[in-house]
């Protein structure tokens, strides 16, 4: 079933369906409509079954139908209208007024019942319900449109949205980011909204309640921490605004909670620092003189009182001459921190300082480094070898070695010398967070965090670590520093992050230009974009008005109202989907100067946001979607400043999570009956049933049958439920023959398939009037299988079109998997329990291999007594029943094949011949399988070859691996026997035969030589030079065989030695 897409919410003309088998009621009730409302326009039809086309091609908003008519009645049109869409408004208009029939047409789904009357009231009364019935239905369906997009944004940003209502004191809506910071289901917080407050931190816990308990009364702002399972804390910032009603109340309260951890751990990393310092500190005020210092201060000054009021140059006479003293006045002048090494004359050592100004004076860090300089040794280094900055550091962040990684151009030797915050332009906050890192480092640990920097006035991004370099005696003696750029993947993260604020300010903008002024801030300021303008759309006007707009350079002209059809705007507004122009030719939708790629943003119904840049391909892939995503808050926006209320909103939310808990119950029911079924059959059949009657006791599932697959009688149904027998008894021609054939093709395939229309896709009267009655409108079908072979076929029928999305299709596929490895598993198990296998015979006709020749040329059936696989070609022992051995043996002589073919013996009734082929073709495919050739006889016009399957062999498959080599292949038969059935006559696949390749070729051909007849032929000699051996070496192999044979026959085992002897000879 599927939903409509009528006129929009704004449009005020209401298109009206009626139907009634009297002419004259059809013409009065168009003219009295039509008089008594001017929004109504009345369509006339007097055929059920035309108003279905009519209903199929014109945008009707509302049916108006008679009770009782020809044909289709009143309710079973309804009906058909019902299976198209659910909700469209159907109003009964008819002469039968008795509750009887109100009561059957209410329980049939009908909007609303009217009795008819010819006075200008009842048209009134008519007209009045039409327009509350069809305004209530665009409002539904806009707001399912709406929240989508709402679900779009909340679903993808980490903060925690949350909506509230204060006067239930319940929670509305959580999005998912709530389940992973709270460490809880989200189900429990619409239960009980104070069930949040259990992972708060207990010293926060009362101050927190009280602050919810006022929830509405005022804007809400707290700062928290929350205790996760495994101990660890986190501290959220969490904000709120009221949402009041028409009548001023508050109504809701919207809230977004953001976890604010980091920042608040690197606040006491700083504190922690500061209260470990163990270098000198001094304050001066802007007179010089000292207002404080520390105890290692005056240590290292050699001063001993407190220096409070002492003039700098006093206590350190020479100061005003030195490096110190220019750093000190340019710190104080431009308000820089500075950072000086150097020599102190008065106290006779090299002093390390770093200048903090201030409004009142200087902040100055000092350490005696003069040991340091006197020990300090180089350290050589390799850091070329990788794409990442790489440095060698002293213990005050002075760079000592750098690699050729760094920004731009830029020459190492620049770098050497400086600190990395003089070196990479560091601003305030990544000094900050380098002294951190510097000072974790100087202690021994390794440090890491994300560094902001500036190349060439941009600012990057670094993930950024100091690793320090220890002595033999556990000292640091030197840091190594790495840097990797990750601004693009930063800069998103922070896009993403600006957005959720720029929601927070679209949800308190009072009007739609102000969200239009948000729209423009957002683009220019947040995406560092030059130029920016929303546009609304004045349907009326057909006119895209400029609301808002923003150009860096000055003197552009302002935007003017779009009203060219041709303006590649409009493309926007009528699609409704963003677009990309990397190098407009026409100078950009706005028209502002020098634009060299622009975004058009989709604002669904209510314009255009239009975001440029004088770059040419400026805009990459992440930013258009970014920016697609602000279309979708600001339209959202738009929504609720339109007339969208609190109410409405939450309406949506909560069914989009009801179908979200619908579907991933029915993904998990699915799952557990599965396994369920598994687990409690231990056959096939048992198997299979259990599928079918679990599957068809589920809600989305009308029904369920399972096929297997025999290539000789095709697809054969083997169980169904849900579904009534007489569907599988119709053959062709019906609605599950048409499925036969679906299925085939999935199995062909190996690859699932979804039927979204049952209906749709019938082609007879008796297909259709099947899916009707067994209410089958989508289906599902499955194979049943693993990686070497299809087990059968699953079908699954829905009550619904489209039962079967994506998700589900996937869930199905690996529900096909499990159930195809778990039939092999099965079915192994019955062939090891029964000693069963499969047996399998093949025609093989190709008049031009070599068995079929060698028919037609001794014009009789061969029959292959011995096949040898030796490498990369095939000895094979033929035997030829018949008489005229002369005319054969002539004909064999004037074969010509890829190999040889020799007579060895030529009896009065039979021949025994030796073929050698260079070709393996023959026992390929059976190898690949484990498969066994049992026999194989010739004529000269087929090849019938009887072979030997495990269970689960795909048979089809086997077919096919010989007709990739012979001209046509046909499957005779397929039966089921007894393990080692018939003797092998391969030898490296499967055989049981007890005798090594040459005992068998010796003891055939003494056979067939009549060796063991009186008088004989051919001596043991003549024997031995036919298989190209010695005399001592065939009589060695033929007594090997006899003793084999006896002990097989007499119950004994026969000995084992000399085997390899022989057969290496």
């Amino acid at each position: 079933m599927t939903a409509r897409t009528g006129a929009s919410v704004d449009d005020t003309t209401i298109h009206v369906l009626h139907v009634d088998d009297d002419p004259q009621a059809t013409a009065l009730c168009k003219h009295r409509l039509e008089e008594v409302s001017d929004r109504c326009v009345v369509v006339e039809c007097q055929d059920s079954a035309r108003a279905l086309s009519l209903f199929e091609a014109e945008p009707i908003d509302c049916i108006l139908s008679d009770f009782s008519m020809p044909g289709l009645d009143g309710l079973e049109l309804l009906a058909e209208i019902r299976a198209r869409d659910e909700h469209l408004p159907f109003i009964f208009f008819t002469g039968r007024g008795s509750e009887e029939v109100a009561s059957e047409a209410i329980s049939a789904g009908v909007t609303d019942y009217v009795t008819k009357a010819h006075d200008a009231g009842t048209y009134e009364m008519l007209a009045n319900r039409i327009e509350h019935a069809v305004e209530s239905h665009r409002v539904r369906t806009e707001l399912t449109r709406s929240e989508r997009r709402f679900r779009q944004v909340t679903e993808s940003i980490d903060e925690v949205v949350w909506l509230a209502d204060p006067e239930r004191e319940a929670v509305l809506y959580a999005n998912p980011a709530y389940e992973d910071v709270w460490e809880q289901p989200v189900e429990r917080l619409y239960e009980d909204w104070r069930s949040l407050l259990d992972r708060v931190h207990p010293d926060d816990r009362r101050r927190v309640a009280d602050a919810i308990d006022d929830l509405g009364a005022s804007e809400y702002e707290e700062v928290y921490r929350l205790v996760q399972s495994d101990g660890t804390v986190r501290w959220i910032e969490d904000r709120a605004v009221p949402v009041s009603a028409d009548t001023g109340a508050v109504d809701r309260v919207v809230g977004v909670a953001k976890d604010i951890t980091r920042y608040k751990e690197a606040v006491e990393e700083r504190d922690l620092v500061l209260e470990r310092i163990t270098d000198g500190f001094v304050s001066l005020d802007t007179d010089w003189r000292f207002t404080y210092a520390n105890d290692r201060a005056t240590e290292l000054l050699a001063s001993d009182d407190s220096l409070r009021g002492d003039v700098l140059w006093d206590v350190l006479p020479g100061i005003r001459t030195s490096s110190f003293f220019d750093a000190f006045e340019a710190a104080m002048d431009d308000g820089e921190t500075r950072t000086v090494e150097a020599h102190v004359g008065a106290l006779d050592a090299w002093i390390l300082a770093h200048v903090y100004p201030a409004d009142e004076g200087l902040s100055i860090f000092f350490r005696d480094v003069t040991e340091r300089r006197e020990r300090e040794q180089r350290f050589e280094a390799i850091f070329d070898n990788t794409f990442q900055f790489t440095g060698l550091m002293d213990l005050d962040g002075r760079l000592l070695e750098v690699n050729e990684s760094l920004p731009g151009d830029a020459d190492p030797e620049t770098f050497v010398g400086k600190t990395m915050p003089e070196a990479f332009d560091l601003p305030p906050a990544s000094r900050e967070t380098f002294e951190t890192g510097l000072e974790r480092a100087r202690n021994g640990s390794f440090f890491r965090d994300e560094l902001p920097y500036v190349v060439d006035g941009e600012r990057r991004v670094a993930d950024f670590s100091i690793r320090p370099i220890e002595d033999e005696r556990g000292t640091v003696v030197e840091l190594i520093p790495e840097a990797r750029d990750i601004t693009d993947r930063k800069r998103r993260e922070d896009l993403m992050e600006a957005l959720a604020d720029v929601s927070h300010d679209m949800l308190r903008a009072p009007t739609a230009r102000r969200i239009h002024e948000v729209a423009v801030a957002a683009a220019t300021a947040v995406f560092d974009r030059p130029v920016a303008a929303s546009y609304t759309l004045q349907p009326a006007d057909r006119a895209l008005e400029p609301t808002a707009w923003w150009v860096e350079k000055a003197g552009s002209v302002e935007p003017v109202p779009i009203t060219d059809p041709s303006n590649a705007v409009w493309e926007t507004v009528a699609e409704q989907s963003s677009s990309y122009r990397p190098s407009p030719s026409d100078g950009g939708a706005i028209g502002a100067d020098s634009i060299e790629s622009e975004v058009l943003v989709s604002l669904g119904d209510h314009g255009v946001l239009v975001v440029g840049d004088r770059r040419n391909g400026a805009f990459t892939d992440g930013d258009v979607d970014l920016l697609s995503l602000l279309g979708t808050m600001v339209a959202a926006a738009l929504d609720r400043v339109s007339g969208r209320s609190a109410i409405e909103e939450r309406d949506r939310v909560l069914e989009r999570v009801s179908d979200d808990v619908e579907r991933l119950s029915v993904h998990t029911t699915v799952a557990r009956e599965t396994i369920g079924a598994i687990v409690e059959t231990d056959s096939r059949p048992a198997l299979e049933r259990s599928i079918c009657e679990r599957l068809a006791g589920l809600d989305p599932v009308e029904g369920a049958w399972i096929a297997r697959f025999d290539p000789t009688d095709g697809i054969d149904p083997s169980i169904w439920r849900g579904i009534p027998d007489r569907f599988f008894e119709a053959g062709s021609g019906s609605l599950i023959g048409r499925h036969h054939e679906v299925l085939e093709q999935v199995w062909d395939t190996g690859s699932t398939r979804a039927v979204e229309n049952v209906l749709a896709e019938t082609e007879t009267a008796a297909e259709r009037r099947e899916a009707l009655d067994g209410r089958i409108h989508s289906a599902l079908f499955v194979p049943l299988s693993t990686t070497d072979a299809v087990r059968g076929g699953l079908v699954i029928y829905g009550p619904t079109v489209d039962s079967f999305g994506p998700e589900t299709q996937s869930l199905f596929a690996d529900v096909g998997e499990i159930l195809g490895r778990r039939i092999q598993s099965l079915e192994r198990s019955r062939a090891l329990l029964t000693g069963t296998e499969q047996l399998v015979e093949l025609d093989l006709f190709d008049p031009d291999c070599v068995y079929c020749r060698l028919a037609d040329a001794v014009d009789s059936s061969i029959a292959v007594e011995l096949t040898v696989p030796r490498g990369d070609h095939l000895t094979q022992f033929c035997s030829l029943e018949g008489d005229d051995a002369g005319d054969r043996l002539d004909a064999i002589a004037g074969m010509q094949i890829a190999g040889t073919v020799e007579v060895l013996t030529d009896g009065p009734a039979s021949t025994l011949v030796r073929i050698d082929t260079a070709t393996t073709d023959l026992v390929d495919p059976l190898r690949d399988r484990t498969g066994t050739l049992r026999s194989l006889s010739a004529t000269p016009e087929r090849v019938r070859l009887r072979v030997a399957l495990p269970h689960g062999t795909d048979v089809r498959r086997l077919v096919e691996a010989y007709r990739r080599v012979y001209d046509s292949v046909d499957l005779v038969s397929r039966t089921e026997a007894t393990q080692g059935a018939g003797q092998s006559v391969v030898r490296g696949t499967e055989t049981i035969d007890a005798l090594t390749d040459r005992q068998r070729e010796a003891l055939l051909l003494a056979y067939h030589s009549g060796y063991f007849e009186s008088p004989r032929e051919l001596s043991g000699a003549d024997l031995a030079d036919l298989l190209g051996v010695s005399s001592p070496t065939f009589h060695s192999h033929l007594r090997a065989a006899e003793s084999r044979l006896f002990a097989s026959l007499l119950g004994d085992s026969a000995p084992d030695e000399g085997d390899s002897t022989e057969d290496a000879r």
